[in-house]
């Protein structure tokens, strides 16, 4: 994960907008300061702290994992914000897998995205915020019974192929370059070589992890989606058609 890193003080220190009209600017702190508040005051512990930035700054992806009982995945705590109109406003929960640190993010759940237009962005932000951690952990046992189903699917490289091929060439979910990183992570993988849909789903992620922040979130979104349609899972979204056109 060579493009992340954990000075929030340089997030916090990046000149903000001052547009007028419409535009409302949301500041990096709010997520930041907001997410730790929420987060002590129900007592949760976060682990690891880590960002995603762009244009000095203007574009950020954070991402929280919170301590929880299970051995194998944290709960997680995603957003995003810019400064320069590029991406909205959003905060999504999920789950942080503790071996390598990929990400596995519902598109279900209580999710907030918003423009950063209206006098009340501000306390529509913060407000959204407080209901997505209080979702978090609801969100993340349905991201575990996730990972059991997936670990009993046994995937072969002729279904494995298939997939790769039609998340590249039909879906468009992966770039060339993903791809070819892909490749090398299926035959490389220190962690993830048992031919399950588990190892496969997170050879998926792995190649996420130095995306451009304002693809991240939603290139996670479309992936989970996609695979837990086509291994049909219990809690499977069925929107993943939607999500493309949204």
């Amino acid at each position: 994960m060579k493009n992340w890193e954990t000075n929030e003080d340089f997030l916090k220190s990046v000149e903000k907008p001052t547009y007028e009209g419409r535009y409302c600017a949301i500041p990096h702190d709010l997520f930041i300061d907001e997410i730790n508040n929420q987060l002590a005051i129900k007592g949760m512990e976060i682990e690891s702290k880590k960002y995603l930035v762009a244009n000095r700054g203007q574009i950020m992806i954070g991402e929280y994992g919170i301590k929880a009982d299970d051995t194998e995945m944290n709960i997680s705590i995603s957003f995003r914000n810019s400064y320069n109109k590029q991406v909205s406003a959003a905060i999504k929960s999920g789950a942080i897998v503790l071996v390598c640190s990929n990400g596995m993010y519902s598109i279900r759940g209580e999710s907030f995205k918003r423009k950063h237009l209206g006098v009340d962005a501000f306390a529509d932000t913060q407000r959204n915020i407080s209901l997505s951690i209080e979702s978090a952990e609801k969100e993340y046992k349905k991201l575990l019974q996730d990972r059991d189903e997936l670990k009993e699917i046994t995937v072969t490289k002729k279904i494995i192929a298939e997939l790769v091929g039609d998340m590249y060439l039909n879906e468009s979910i992966i770039t060339e370059t993903q791809l070819s990183l892909l490749k090398n992570e299926l035959k490389t993988s220190k962690h993830f070589t048992e031919d399950n849909a588990w190892c496969f789903y997170n050879n998926v992620t792995e190649v996420l992890k130095d995306n451009h922040p304002m693809n991240y979130m939603r290139q996670h979104l479309k992936v989970y989606s996609y695979l837990s349609d086509n291994f049909d899972l219990t809690n499977r979204p069925k929107i993943y058609k939607q999500l493309l056109l949204s």
